[in-house]
């Protein structure tokens, strides 16, 4: 990542590039750790027995894994949609 257009895109008011396109890597490591610690979390603090909880705590992990990982995909999609309506505008336009 260049760090002279994140910030340029950071500071940028006019909104004319995507910042979350450039950061969606980040985001998406970050929100693992945090399941991973929030698996932790439960497999040491949970209600239920420890057995269940060592079955149940990997599952959970999992599935929110993965719904922050359709979620990215979802927002991803939006804005490729948005980079390719602003493509066949431009090409409209001549």
């Amino acid at each position: 990542m260049d760090n002279s257009g994140f910030f340029k895109n950071l500071l940028d008011v006019s909104f004319s590039e995507f910042l979350t396109i450039k950061i969606i890597k980040v985001i998406f490591i970050i929100g693992i750790i945090f399941c991973g610690l929030g698996a932790l979390f439960f497999l040491f603090t949970g209600d239920m027995s420890f057995i269940l909880r060592i079955i149940v705590a990997p599952i959970a992990f999992l599935l929110y894994v993965i719904l922050l990982r359709i979620w990215l995909e979802l927002v991803l999609v939006i804005f490729r949609i948005a980079d390719n309506t602003d493509k066949l505008v431009e090409k409209k336009a001549e």
